[in-house]
């Protein structure tokens, strides 16, 4: 059973094309890949493009926000699947206490997602490891493979009511693109997959056995074979996917994430008030895997005893999940020694989120180091940028997130990721603490905001309606042509960071 959004009538004459979006993050789920797929309904709308969005109905641990439907255009469908959780499913058929814990497939930001919990003792061997086998069986490629039969039969039936010219399918989840190519091959409708993070190579997924590691790379082989188009959402994933498939280069573009300058914050200015004496450092968004607290902690605490009388109103909010690997946040900070100055707020509406990004004194962008971290951007950077905010960013160099800071004339103090020292140095200094030079290895950027509206999220919409109106055919190009140039503002310049790959790129 599926739930339709009732549909408003589309004006005839002014509309150039229908796309089908498999998306299992939109609203009201809240979570950090829905405001990419939302932006992208919301400008091609407004390009002319008709959306009918495949989701699916939020699961139990899915954040919401009801406020982010009312953001809906008017001639957009979301049909929100019913889907069953797999691994739950089988672990409710064998009972509990039957259950064995197994590891985390994946996770990630996007994909956290609960695993069996029961500790039933493996006093069978070899049926501890058919069962730990299967369950991660059903978590390749992710936690959300039930919602696969259902999201097709869905599309499917959509696709009876109104053919469109295009399918467009995001990840993580990757599960979205198995939909994806089931339909696509089944109507020959030309499609496209956007990948938000690396599919293969994500420092942040983790798989449990070599059969299925080598399933997880069959089933990528076959997405990336059957799309007509390929996105990654930095250069440096382009690189990486392209180094590994050769083939992939010839249709692979990048269209970076941005801002939507259009969103108002809907919160009323006293919800996010606090004592007019506070120096507020804020972040948004979850510290999982290798993105630690901690260096954030005890950054804070080496600023607070190297300048006590600066500091006295300084405190750390923290919006997002509450937790760490299981550890309260403020179970950490207290461990850390500033328990005092940190708020934890735990998820919010992301109207107040953006609200509290304008009212901050600095922002707090968290990175990690490791293999693969230089292939992901984390979309809340450019609503950091949106927001005009001071920004402190520890990241490893080669990160594209250092290149986005400098392209768009960022006020921002960059660290190592581990460096306690350089962060309590960024924290004094943007507050505007009296401090000297930095430490080795802080670049500080003395922006002034001016290259900012570079990464708003129409000129990327305008980007994916050039690749969708190109799968079209020369009447769809003409057609697209014409209202895109009328509503779009004048080309970015082209940088190392905001780089549109050309529709037919080479390898």
């Amino acid at each position: 059973m599926s739930t339709h959004r009732p549909t408003r009538s589309s004006p005839s004459g002014d509309r150039h094309g229908r796309w089908l979006c498999i998306a299992y993050a939109f609203p009201p789920t809240n979570r950090s890949g829905t405001h990419r797929t939302l932006g992208f309904v919301r400008e091609l709308d407004r390009l002319g493009w008709d959306a009918t969005i495949i989701t699916a109905q939020p699961a139990g641990a899915d954040p919401l926000d009801q406020n982010l439907v009312d953001l809906v255009p008017p001639h957009a469908e979301s049909v929100a699947v019913e889907w069953c959780d797999l691994v739950d499913r089988i672990k409710r058929m064998v009972g509990r206490d039957r259950s064995t814990a197994v590891d985390e497939v994946v996770s990630t930001a996007e994909t956290s997602h609960e695993t069996i919990e029961g500790h039933a003792r493996p006093w069978n061997g070899m049926r501890y490891a058919v069962r730990r086998w299967i369950s991660q069986c059903l978590q390749t490629p992710d936690s959300r493979l039930g919602w696969v039969i259902p999201g097709v039969r869905s599309a499917m039936a959509e696709l009876r009511r109104a053919r469109p010219d295009v399918i467009y399918s995001t990840s993580p989840y990757m599960s979205a693109h198995l939909i994806a190519m089931i339909v696509s091959v089944r109507t020959r409708i030309p499609w496209v997959a956007d990948f938000r993070d690396p599919w293969r190579g994500n420092p942040f997924r983790k798989l449990g056995s070599r059969s299925l590691d080598a399933w997880d790379a069959l089933l990528e082989y076959a997405v990336l074979r059957t799309a007509r188009h390929v996105i990654c959402n930095t250069p440096t994933m382009r690189s990486a996917l392209v180094a590994r498939r050769a083939f992939v280069g010839r249709k692979c573009s990048v269209i970076l994430n941005g801002f939507d300058p259009g969103r108002k914050p809907n919160e009323p200015a006293s919800a996010v008030d606090g004592p007019e004496d506070e120096t507020t450092l804020l972040h948004c968004g979850q510290f999982y895997g290798p993105r630690r607290p901690h260096v954030w902690f005890d950054a804070l605490r080496r600023a607070v005893e190297t300048d006590p009388q600066g500091t006295r109103g300084l405190t750390l909010e923290l919006l997002g999940p509450p937790n760490y690997h299981g550890t309260p946040l403020k179970a950490i900070a207290r461990t850390c020694g500033v328990a005092q100055r940190v708020r934890v707020l735990g998820p919010r509406p992301h109207g107040e989120v953006l609200e509290r990004m304008k009212r901050a004194h600095v922002l707090l962008l968290a990175g990690s180091e490791g293999p693969g971290v230089e292939l992901q951007v984390p979309n809340k950077l450019f609503e950091y940028l949106a927001a005009r905010r001071p920004v402190i960013a520890n990241f490893p160099k080669q990160s594209p997130v250092l290149d986005i800071l400098r392209d768009s004339d960022a006020r921002a103090v960059i660290c190592g990721t581990s460096d306690v020292s350089g962060l309590a140095w960024g924290m004094l200094r943007l507050i505007g603490a009296g401090v000297g030079d930095g430490p080795a290895g802080v670049e500080e950027l003395c922006g002034t905001w001016t290259r900012v509206e570079g990464y708003a999220r129409s000129r990327r919409a305008w980007e994916l309606a050039s690749i969708f109106a190109g799968l079209g055919g020369g009447h769809c190009i003409r057609e697209a042509e014409g209202p895109a140039a009328s509503v779009m503002p004048p080309a970015p310049e082209r940088s190392s960071a905001a780089v549109a790959m050309p529709l037919r790129g080479t390898t």
